[in-house]
């Protein structure tokens, strides 16, 4: 699925190409769609802004981009802010962005500041997303991210859900770099002279994922070197195998059960032991 997980020279159009086979394998988006880009200003979002500026001519996309200014790292995160509305303006894209105030809403949120991080940038996406008459929310999120999201879900003891990882496609959310490697994306922006901002809380190790990343994933290499690979191959196969389970059991849900009310309103199933011995 992906170009190479270990770089030193990229081809360009190899890594546009995987992208594009990536997106039609899953049905990511359509020929004239308006597509709203989520752009931290960090190399995954740089680059996914430039490869979907290259497509969007090939596929008449209408491509916007949005920032959520976390307000986490003050100074230099208002620095990030300015960087994209600027490459944003430059390319003659337009620019959404909002400052979240982010340690502001921890006062009365019972949350950490990770998750609600996330949660109000999703709101200010599906915000964006909604004025703008824009069809999908695109994120940057790539294969290294998808081990590192399997292992903390892992980590907190979840089902196959949860060891499915992230979906290429989630509704309103695609994730067309589900098929890169962190390597093949900062080479794209080295070989394309993209000069992405540099989140330095990314070295923190407060932070869960930071840890994963970081200290985690390294072990791991001690035993297979290989290991994002193997966890994402891992996620797929729970995926594909979580999948099949919920179409069956809401195939036979919808089929075979039968909801029926008693003579004191209470609602119950029946289920004939016969069709469950076929």
């Amino acid at each position: 699925m992906s170009v190479n997980s270990n770089v030193d020279v990229i081809n360009i159009m190899e890594i546009i190409e995987c992208v594009e086979n990536f997106a039609r394998e899953y049905d990511l988006f359509k020929a004239h769609d308006k597509l709203l880009i989520a752009c931290s200003g960090g190399p995954d979002s740089m680059a996914l802004v430039d490869i979907f500026q290259k497509l969007s001519v090939k596929y008449k996309l209408e491509i916007i981009v949005a920032h959520a200014e976390h307000g986490i790292r003050k100074e230099s995160s208002l620095n990030d802010a300015w960087y994209v509305k600027n490459y944003c303006e430059q390319k003659n894209i337009s620019f959404f962005m909002e400052h979240l105030n982010v340690l502001e809403h921890l006062k009365t949120e019972k949350l950490s500041v990770e998750t609600l991080a996330r949660k109000l940038r999703y709101q200010f996406l599906r915000k964006i997303a909604k004025a703008q008459n824009a069809t999908k929310i695109v994120t940057a999120h790539h294969l290294n991210d998808q081990a590192e999201t399997v292992l903390q879900h892992l980590l907190r003891g979840a089902g196959t859900a949860g060891l499915s990882g992230m979906k290429a496609k989630n509704e309103d959310i695609i994730r067309p770099f589900l098929c890169l490697y962190r390597e093949e994306i900062e080479a794209y922006c080295l070989a394309e002279n993209i000069n992405p901002c540099l989140d330095e809380t990314n070295n923190c190790l407060d932070y869960e994922r930071n840890r994963i990343r970081l200290d985690l994933i390294p072990r791991l290499k001690a035993y297979n070197p290989k290991v994002v690979t193997a966890i994402c191959n891992s996620a797929k196969i729970i995926a594909q195998e979580n999948d099949f389970i919920n179409y069956y059991v809401k195939n036979f849900y919808r089929d075979k059960v039968i909801v029926d009310i008693d003579n004191q309103g209470r609602k119950y199933i029946k289920i004939d032991i016969k069709v469950l011995k076929q």
